[in-house]
């Protein structure tokens, strides 16, 4: 399932996002509050953490016959662990430009990426694929992650990203 998410600039301090998950769009109002720093984002309190921002139904049944059905939702910290070691394990080493910088085999790039992947994840704007599933096994307390998009908000303004 391919999500995507755009963000488009309203005024000075309010930006709207559209989340994509194939022809269904939702759409929330996402404000730049203004505190300590100008650069800092927060999350609006007027809008539920996590959202569950869709459901849909797979296209293609399972090895057992079965037709997946997804919810689409805001990542939350109990996955924060499972998304990072799959960004910094296998993301890392498959993807294009990180297989060819080797990425993978340097321990800097890892942890500093990871870094910069948690930062993002505390956003509380991420989002999740989870295989809805009719009984969650003992051994897992939610359904599996079927997909992920770590997404955050940056600004030329910002200052420059270091892992220190």
């Amino acid at each position: 399932m391919l999500l995507s998410l755009c963000y488009h600039k309203v005024s000075q301090d309010l930006y709207y996002c559209r989340y994509k998950a194939e022809a269904l769009s939702v759409i929330h109002i996402a404000t730049m509050e203004t505190g300590a720093s100008e650069s800092a984002w927060k999350r609006p309190a007027s809008l539920p953490y996590p959202t569950v921002w869709l459901t849909r139904i797979g296209k293609k049944p399972l090895a057992g016959g079965k037709v997946p059905k997804f919810i689409i939702q805001c990542a939350t910290e109990d996955m924060y662990d499972e998304i990072l070691d799959y960004m910094c394990n296998i993301f890392s080493r498959d993807e294009h430009l990180s297989a060819t910088m080797k990425v993978a085999d340097d321990p800097v790039s890892i942890k500093e990426s990871r870094v910069q992947w948690f930062r993002y994840l505390k956003m509380n704007i991420s989002v999740v694929a989870l295989l809805e599933v009719d009984e969650i096994s003992e051994s897992r307390k939610r359904p599996r992650i079927a997909g992920f998009n770590i997404l955050g908000i940056s600004r030329k303004t910002d200052p420059k990203f270091t892992s220190d």
